[in-house]
């Protein structure tokens, strides 16, 4: 496509687009995304990129792959979107979702915001009750009750009420509990102090918004039992990692299993895929089923052509072979980052989870946000992304954005990223 074309699109998208964006997360000065494959995309330059934010998590098999692209159009010739009863691949997606997760239902709709909604809605359905519990820098969502206290939370309002957005209202946000992660008994407390009143508590068990930050098995054990004894639904959100970490997610690597569970992104390789599944008496409550009385309704929700997308996708990373090469580019990237950390003195760390994960400018461990949020270089951090993207090599702009890197990335790609990670190192430790 002609260069000064897409040049002119920047100042047109102003014009008829806030902010030339459509959503707050793709903000990238002078950019237009010309095409992408593979693990690669293209400015309006012609400059490539190596691609390690997929997306924010979806592309896990890299763009456009053929499988999967072919399956869809297959699909779009054969289906439409109809507005009665379900389809093939809707049918033939959640058999296999909830064989390999090992749920009873399932329910698709449109992105993970809506997933955790519906999840803390048919919790609070079931167990007749307001409040919901999260952790402190974890992200859920968009909507009223989980958009607060996230990763960009200052640490003058930590163990505050701190809204992300304005127009929040705060009759929504008075019933979500903050707690901290891996602190069990400050999740005690908080269900002690409003007990009887708890419908869900609600978990990233790898905290993806906070980089990769794998919550303690003791943690989760601890609040599978809490919920066990206080009547509390347990949620799992695995909008990042499920399909991402594995074939069973992050409910396959705890041996504490959640009632609900939130998936999206990776399900279908950047299409616009997302559902809940769980439990059976759960998934129950919603009015797709004939006595449910939790609303689940919308238009697009299990898009025949969606579904088949999604599926193509699960097929795919089902193949021998494909996940072991997912989680050996990943951990190429991690042990690299951090030998290179190692050889120059330099504290930071990487943690990874396979395809997934974290760059951390402090000295870690770290095991909860505030201890993130306090000790974190966040300017040199944003910095070192700013300059890898610069060289072509493209990481999200911000202190603890997660990582990713997928099956259409390759060992010389690590290795090319990898030296001028050294290099960008070296000149920020002058």
């Amino acid at each position: 496509m002609d260069t000064g074309y897409l040049n002119s699109l920047i100042d047109r998208s102003t014009k008829v687009i806030p902010g030339g964006i459509n959503s707050s997360i793709r903000k990238f000065p002078g950019h237009i995304t010309a095409r992408a494959e593979g693990a690669y995309f293209w400015d309006q330059n012609g400059k490539r990129y190596v691609d390690y934010l997929g997306a924010y998590g979806p592309v896990v098999l890299g763009y456009g792959c053929k499988p999967v692209r072919e399956k869809t159009k297959q699909a779009i010739d054969k289906y439409d979107l109809y507005g009665m009863g379900s389809s093939e691949p809707e049918i033939l997606l959640a058999e296999k979702v909830c064989a390999l997760m090992g749920l009873d239902e399932l329910l698709l709709c449109s992105g993970g915001s809506e997933a955790s909604y519906h999840a803390l809605r048919a919790a609070r359905a079931y167990t007749g009750r307001k409040k919901i519990i999260k952790m402190e820098g974890a992200f859920h969502g968009w909507h009223d009750y989980v958009l607060i206290n996230g990763s960009t939370t200052p640490p003058d309002m930590l163990g505050k009420e701190y809204q992300t957005s304005a127009g929040m209202l705060s009759d929504a946000t008075k019933h979500t509990i903050n707690c901290r992660i891996n602190d069990l008994e400050s999740v005690r407390a908080r269900c002690k102090e409003f007990e009887g009143d708890v419908a869900a508590i609600i978990i990233d068990p790898y905290c993806t918004s906070l980089g990769t930050m794998r919550m303690d098995d003791g943690f989760v054990t601890g609040l599978r039992q809490i919920c066990d004894e206080q009547g509390i639904v347990f949620i799992f959100d695995e909008i990042v990692t499920g399909f991402r970490i594995g074939l069973g997610g992050a409910t396959a690597r705890f041996e504490a299993k959640p009632d609900l569970v939130c998936l999206g992104k990776a399900i279908a390789n950047g299409f616009p895929v997302a559902a809940v599944g769980g439990k059976r008496k759960f998934m129950e409550t919603y009015t797709t089923s004939a006595n449910g009385r939790t609303n689940f309704q919308a238009t697009y929700y299990g898009h025949p052509v969606l579904a088949a997308a999604a599926l193509a996708t699960v097929e795919e990373l089902e193949r021998p072979g494909v996940f072991e090469h997912i989680d050996r580019i990943g951990d190429m990237l991690a042990n690299g980052f951090n030998d290179i950390n190692n050889r120059l003195g330099l504290d930071y760390h990487c943690n990874n989870c396979g395809s997934m994960m974290g760059f951390y400018f402090g000295k870690g461990p770290y095991k909860n946000f505030d201890q993130l949020v306090t000790t974190v270089d966040q300017k040199l951090s944003c910095d070192f992304r700013t300059k890898m993207n610069e060289r072509g090599h493209y990481f999200a702009v911000g202190p603890y954005m997660r990582i990713v890197t997928s099956y259409a990335h390759t060992e010389a790609d690590i290795a090319e990223t990898l030296q001028v990670m050294e290099e960008v190192l070296k000149e920020l430790k002058k």
